[in-house]
């Protein structure tokens, strides 16, 4: 049964929901829209993980809205805490 849950974890669901709740819809949805162009193509194969998309989309939104850049400056602020969130998450279940 499809509720809708599935795909909660992409940044073009997750930016919105963070622009709602930190009151600036508007940049949510574009920064999350380029954060989901970003990472649309990553797949974990052959063990290799990529980076967190959902804590990188939290943080580079966040940063958009509460600093006041643009959404593609926030992709320079998101790829590295997701990518460090994801060695620690790795490093923590090996």
């Amino acid at each position: 049964m499809f509720n809708g849950l599935t795909h909660m974890h992409r940044p073009v669901v997750l930016g919105p929901l963070v622009g709602l709740v930190l009151g600036d819809l508007h940049t949510g949805i574009l920064t999350g829209g380029t954060l989901e162009l970003v990472w649309m193509g990553l797949a974990p194969l052959a063990g290799a993980q990529p980076p967190n998309v959902i804590i990188g989309t939290i943080v580079g939104t966040a940063f958009a809205i509460t600093t006041g850049v643009k959404p593609d400056v926030a992709v320079g602020v998101a790829v590295p805490f997701a990518v460090a969130v994801q060695m620690g998450i790795t490093f923590l279940f090996s």
